[in-house]
Protein backbone atom coordinates (compact mmCIF):
# COMPACT_ATOMS: atom_id res chain seq x y z
CA UNK A 1 0.00 0.00 0.00
CA UNK A 2 1.03 4.00 -0.70
CA UNK A 3 0.90 6.88 2.07
CA UNK A 4 1.31 9.68 -0.06
CA UNK A 5 3.76 8.42 -2.45
CA UNK A 6 5.27 5.84 0.53
CA UNK A 7 5.40 2.33 -0.28
CA UNK A 8 4.94 0.16 2.89
CA UNK A 9 4.81 -3.92 3.33
CA UNK A 10 5.74 -6.05 6.22
CA UNK A 11 7.41 -9.21 6.85
CA UNK A 12 6.49 -12.38 8.92
CA UNK A 13 8.05 -11.37 11.39
CA UNK A 14 6.78 -8.42 11.87
CA UNK A 15 9.63 -5.95 10.68
CA UNK A 16 8.35 -2.84 8.73
CA UNK A 17 9.53 -1.50 5.29
CA UNK A 18 8.99 1.67 4.28
CA UNK A 19 10.37 3.39 1.08
CA UNK A 20 10.11 6.55 -1.34
CA UNK A 21 11.08 6.40 -4.78
CA UNK A 22 13.13 9.60 -6.15
CA UNK A 23 13.77 8.72 -9.60
CA UNK A 24 16.41 11.54 -10.40
CA UNK A 25 18.90 10.69 -7.71
CA UNK A 26 21.73 7.98 -8.12
CA UNK A 27 22.20 7.67 -3.76
CA UNK A 28 19.87 6.03 -1.37
CA UNK A 29 19.43 6.99 1.89
CA UNK A 30 19.04 3.84 3.98
CA UNK A 31 17.83 3.69 8.21
CA UNK A 32 16.76 0.82 10.24
CA UNK A 33 15.07 2.30 13.22
CA UNK A 34 14.09 0.77 16.25
CA UNK A 35 11.50 1.28 18.53
CA UNK A 36 13.64 1.71 21.39
CA UNK A 37 15.18 5.02 23.24
CA UNK A 38 15.63 6.04 26.79
CA UNK A 39 11.79 6.10 27.73
CA UNK A 40 11.90 2.24 27.44
CA UNK A 41 14.29 2.12 30.11
CA UNK A 42 13.85 0.68 33.67
CA UNK A 43 15.62 2.85 36.42
CA UNK A 44 18.48 0.20 36.34
CA UNK A 45 18.74 0.38 32.57
CA UNK A 46 19.67 3.92 32.28
CA UNK A 47 22.04 4.93 29.67
CA UNK A 48 21.71 1.43 28.01
CA UNK A 49 19.80 2.57 24.72
CA UNK A 50 22.37 4.76 23.69
CA UNK A 51 25.24 2.26 25.15
CA UNK A 52 23.96 -0.33 23.07
CA UNK A 53 23.83 1.90 20.24
CA UNK A 54 27.85 2.37 20.55
CA UNK A 55 28.18 -1.77 20.88
CA UNK A 56 26.75 -2.57 17.62
CA UNK A 57 29.57 -1.19 15.95
CA UNK A 58 31.77 -3.14 18.20
CA UNK A 59 31.46 -6.75 16.45
CA UNK A 60 28.28 -8.95 14.86
CA UNK A 61 28.53 -12.81 14.35
CA UNK A 62 30.09 -12.03 11.25
CA UNK A 63 32.76 -8.83 11.28
CA UNK A 64 34.80 -7.85 14.63
CA UNK A 65 34.77 -4.11 14.92
CA UNK A 66 37.84 -3.62 13.05
CA UNK A 67 36.28 -5.53 10.02
CA UNK A 68 33.28 -3.29 10.49
CA UNK A 69 34.74 -0.37 10.29
CA UNK A 70 37.08 -1.82 7.57
CA UNK A 71 33.85 -2.27 5.66
CA UNK A 72 32.54 0.37 5.90
CA UNK A 73 35.36 2.90 4.79
CA UNK A 74 34.66 1.85 0.65
CA UNK A 75 30.58 3.46 1.20
CA UNK A 76 32.11 6.89 1.86
CA UNK A 77 31.98 7.04 5.67
CA UNK A 78 27.95 7.63 5.66
CA UNK A 79 27.10 5.55 7.82
CA UNK A 80 26.14 6.54 11.33
CA UNK A 81 23.51 6.20 14.21
CA UNK A 82 21.65 8.12 17.00
CA UNK A 83 19.59 7.55 20.13
CA UNK A 84 16.44 9.22 21.13
CA UNK A 85 14.42 9.25 23.95
CA UNK A 86 11.80 7.73 21.32
CA UNK A 87 13.77 5.52 18.83
CA UNK A 88 17.20 4.37 18.13
CA UNK A 89 18.33 4.43 14.34
CA UNK A 90 21.40 3.56 12.27
CA UNK A 91 21.48 4.88 8.36
CA UNK A 92 23.72 5.21 6.16
CA UNK A 93 22.98 7.28 2.31
CA UNK A 94 25.14 5.48 -0.07
CA UNK A 95 25.02 5.22 -4.16
CA UNK A 96 22.33 2.69 -5.21
CA UNK A 97 25.04 -0.02 -6.46
CA UNK A 98 26.18 0.03 -2.53
CA UNK A 99 22.97 -0.57 -1.75
CA UNK A 100 23.48 -4.26 -0.92
CA UNK A 101 26.58 -4.51 0.83
CA UNK A 102 25.29 -1.03 3.34
CA UNK A 103 22.14 -3.27 4.04
CA UNK A 104 24.34 -6.02 4.62
CA UNK A 105 25.89 -4.26 7.45
CA UNK A 106 23.49 -2.92 8.74
CA UNK A 107 21.01 -5.40 9.07
CA UNK A 108 24.15 -7.36 10.41
CA UNK A 109 24.81 -4.33 13.16
CA UNK A 110 21.18 -4.79 14.13
CA UNK A 111 19.94 -8.20 13.98
CA UNK A 112 23.55 -10.02 15.12
CA UNK A 113 25.29 -7.59 17.64
CA UNK A 114 28.07 -10.05 19.53
CA UNK A 115 28.59 -7.42 22.63
CA UNK A 116 32.43 -8.28 22.76
CA UNK A 117 33.33 -7.97 26.56
CA UNK A 118 36.31 -6.51 25.75
CA UNK A 119 34.97 -3.76 23.60
CA UNK A 120 32.31 -3.38 25.99
CA UNK A 121 34.68 -2.41 28.83
CA UNK A 122 35.76 0.42 26.75
CA UNK A 123 32.82 1.46 25.42
CA UNK A 124 31.10 1.90 28.71
CA UNK A 125 33.96 4.70 30.00
CA UNK A 126 33.36 6.18 26.60
CA UNK A 127 29.74 6.86 27.00
CA UNK A 128 29.73 7.22 30.54
CA UNK A 129 32.11 9.97 30.20
CA UNK A 130 29.91 11.77 27.18
CA UNK A 131 26.97 11.85 29.98
CA UNK A 132 28.99 12.99 32.36
CA UNK A 133 29.50 16.04 30.04
CA UNK A 134 26.30 16.95 29.27
CA UNK A 135 26.67 19.52 32.70
CA UNK A 136 29.11 20.99 31.11
CA UNK A 137 27.43 22.02 27.70
CA UNK A 138 24.51 25.02 28.39
CA UNK A 139 22.66 23.90 26.09
CA UNK A 140 22.29 20.22 26.75
CA UNK A 141 21.90 20.85 30.12
CA UNK A 142 18.98 23.81 29.45
CA UNK A 143 17.23 21.35 27.50
CA UNK A 144 17.57 18.26 30.40
CA UNK A 145 16.59 20.39 32.46
CA UNK A 146 13.41 21.24 30.52
CA UNK A 147 12.77 17.59 29.71
CA UNK A 148 13.20 16.62 33.77
CA UNK A 149 10.69 19.92 34.76
CA UNK A 150 7.67 18.50 31.70
CA UNK A 151 8.02 14.53 32.55
CA UNK A 152 9.14 14.52 36.15
CA UNK A 153 10.76 10.78 37.20
CA UNK A 154 9.07 9.26 34.18
CA UNK A 155 11.60 7.45 31.79
CA UNK A 156 11.11 10.65 29.42
CA UNK A 157 12.41 13.15 31.76
CA UNK A 158 15.45 11.12 32.17
CA UNK A 159 18.65 12.58 29.90
CA UNK A 160 19.10 10.46 26.71
CA UNK A 161 22.45 9.37 27.78
CA UNK A 162 21.82 8.14 30.70
CA UNK A 163 23.77 8.16 34.50
CA UNK A 164 27.07 7.55 34.06
CA UNK A 165 27.14 5.39 37.26
CA UNK A 166 24.54 2.74 36.25
CA UNK A 167 26.86 2.74 32.60
CA UNK A 168 30.00 1.78 34.26
CA UNK A 169 28.20 -0.61 36.29
CA UNK A 170 26.33 -2.65 33.46
CA UNK A 171 27.09 -5.96 33.34
CA UNK A 172 27.15 -7.80 29.24
CA UNK A 173 24.62 -10.17 30.67
CA UNK A 174 22.44 -7.13 31.37
CA UNK A 175 22.75 -5.66 28.10
CA UNK A 176 21.98 -9.03 26.18
CA UNK A 177 18.98 -8.82 27.87
CA UNK A 178 18.01 -5.30 27.15
CA UNK A 179 18.93 -5.71 23.32
CA UNK A 180 17.09 -9.33 23.31
CA UNK A 181 14.09 -7.45 24.60
CA UNK A 182 13.97 -4.65 22.31
CA UNK A 183 15.52 -5.19 19.06
CA UNK A 184 13.08 -7.67 17.68
CA UNK A 185 10.66 -7.53 14.65
CA UNK A 186 7.94 -5.95 15.46
CA UNK A 187 10.12 -2.96 16.83
CA UNK A 188 12.48 -2.58 13.72
CA UNK A 189 11.26 -0.39 10.61
CA UNK A 190 13.60 -0.78 7.34
CA UNK A 191 13.10 2.90 5.81
CA UNK A 192 14.69 4.36 2.05
CA UNK A 193 14.51 7.13 0.00
CA UNK A 194 16.17 7.36 -3.31
CA UNK A 195 17.03 5.22 -6.33
CA UNK A 196 15.01 2.32 -4.92
CA UNK A 197 12.27 0.25 -5.71
CA UNK A 198 9.89 -1.04 -2.75
CA UNK A 199 10.27 -4.76 -4.08
CA UNK A 200 14.02 -4.42 -4.57
CA UNK A 201 14.02 -3.51 -0.64
CA UNK A 202 12.03 -6.00 0.65
CA UNK A 203 13.84 -8.84 -1.16
CA UNK A 204 16.89 -6.86 0.76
Amino acid sequence: MAYDQFTHSRLDNGVEILSRHLPHTGSVALGLWIENGSRDQRTEEDGFAHLLEHMLFKGTAHYNAAALTEAMEPLGGNINAFTDRELTAYHATVLREDLPCVFDLLQDMVCHATLPSAELRLEKRVVAQEAAAVSEDSEEWIQEQLSRAIWGNHALGWPVLGRPTVIRTASRARLQHYYRQHYVGQRIKVVAAGAIDHDTLHRL
